[in-house]
Parts: structure tokens; C-alpha cells; sequence
């Protein structure tokens, strides 16, 4: 559980939950709809909501942001520089 309190965790996290705010803010402004006529309050309850979701849904499971499969220097994908992150996934008896 320690892991789940990171700078990386919470980062992704919050991340996940403004986009996930960004969203429901959108699908609930009708097309058409003048913003003096949108019920803001309404969005933002509602915005806010799905963001707590977001981020309790987060600590209650895993990133897949923060997950590393495995670490190979940069210099060994093409078009990398030394510094670079690569993320690549490790599969069991596949041969290249």
C-alpha cells in the first residue's frame, strides 16, 4: 500500500481524475444550449462527484501509468535518446 501514496500514484491519479471531470463536465453541456442557460451548479456537483469516483476507483486499484515492466537502456530502441523512457511490455516465450 505504500506505493499507492507515491509522487508518481497521486500524480497519475489526479490526472486521471481531471480528465474524467473533463468528460462528465462535457456530456452534460448539451449541443445548442447557450452557457447562460446551462445549469452550472449542476455540472460542477455532478463534475466533482465523478472525480472522487476517479480517484477513489484509483487507490482502490492499479495504474497502469505507474506500472514498469521492465527497465533496457534507451540507447537500445530506435529513435530513443540516452534519457528517455520507454515503456515496452516483456512477453514469455516470444521469440524476436
Amino acid at each position: 500500500m505504500k506505493d499507492k501514496f507515491s509522487k508518481e500514484f497521486l500524480k497519475a491519479a489526479l490526472i486521471r481524475a481531471i480528465r474524467t471531470g473533463a468528460q462528465t463536465a462535457v456530456s452534460l453541456i448539451a449541443v445548442g444550449v447557450s452557457v447562460f442557460d446551462v445549469n452550472w451548479k449542476t455540472v460542477l456537483g455532478i463534475t466533482l462527484t465523478s472525480m472522487v469516483a476517479s480517484i477513489l476507483t484509483s487507490l482502490a486499484t492499479d495504474l497502469p501509468e505507474t506500472k514498469i515492466d521492465g527497465l533496457i537502456e534507451s540507447k537500445n530502441f530506435e529513435g530513443a535518446e540516452v534519457g528517455d523512457v520507454v515503456r515496452f511490455k516483456i512477453i514469455d516465450g516470444g521469440e524476436k
